[in-house]
């Protein structure tokens, strides 16, 4: 307890504290809320976006090194699977490297084929410029070799973020070797159920210009692994992971995105 002179009690009287301020931070010492007391709740599970049609989150806090599964906050179901073991970045992230380690991540999200998803992460792309080095993808066809309409995440040739569906690659000016906040909605067409419609990529702060049009996503998300070319193999960071099964509006992700962002990157 900090009493109103911002000294700290136990059963004694201990050194004067700066009292936490609700809306983040704190006061300068002395100084506290002024008026009435100001209670502030915070989910218990730390996390503070929308819970409404989420159906996985992953915070790095919660990964167990050595572990060959990342648990699911918020249900039993969609965790996802490595093969080969992350390690833990110097930052404290979840290392997913592909590349040079031969360890990449799976969600199995075929039971949600003919829904909308909304996906959030914060990450980094370690890996040096190559053939568009995957953070993430959902490939129609992962066995196939013609798999030009999957929606995907990579770091491009100028080492920024892009996205792609193969024959629609986009470049952001964005650099993908810093931890970002990402979001990509894919919005079904209605009634579709494979998985076809309008792909919509956020960063941080702000919509990128250019949505795609797909016709198809698969049953996997794969982190770090390209499925069709070696090459595209890719070394990066995780901070966390959110994924909806449901399309948010362009207001809900950059408030979401806001929410992320204040929570993990600054």
């Amino acid at each position: 307890m900090i009493d109103g002179q911002g000294y700290s009690w136990t059963s004694v009287k201990g050194n004067t504290e700066q009292m936490p301020n609700p809306n983040g931070g704190y006061y300068t010492t002395g100084t506290g809320n002024s008026g009435n007391g100001y209670a502030r709740i915070t989910n218990q599970n730390g996390i503070k976006i929308s819970s409404n049609n989420l159906i996985g989150y992953y915070d790095y806090k919660d990964y167990t090194a050595n572990s060959s599964i990342w648990t699911n906050k918020v249900s039993n179901s969609y965790n996802i699977n490595f093969t080969g073991t992350p390690t833990i970045d110097t930052d404290g992230g979840v290392k997913v490297d592909r590349k040079n380690s031969n360890v990449y991540g799976t969600i199995d999200l075929s039971d949600k084929k003919d829904k909308d998803l909304t996906i959030y992460m914060v990450v980094k792309a370690n890996e040096a410029s190559g053939d568009n080095p995957r953070i993430f993808e959902i490939p129609k066809n992962p066995t196939g070799t013609q798999n030009h309409t999957t929606p995907c995440c990579y770091k491009n040739a100028s080492n920024n973020l892009g996205y792609s569906i193969f024959y629609g690659d986009v470049s952001t000016t964005i650099p993908a070797t810093n931890y970002n906040v990402i979001a990509m909605r894919l919005d079904n067409t209605s009634g579709n159920d494979n998985g076809a419609g309008t792909l919509s990529f956020f960063i941080n702060n702000a919509k990128w210009a250019s949505d795609l049009n797909y016709d198809g996503r698969g049953d996997i998300m794969y982190l770090s692994h390209a499925t069709i070319n070696n090459s595209g193999y890719g070394n990066n960071t995780f901070g966390m992971i959110a994924i909806y099964d449901t399309a948010h509006t362009d207001s809900e992700i950059l408030n979401n995105l806001e929410k992320i962002n204040n929570q993990y990157l600054e």
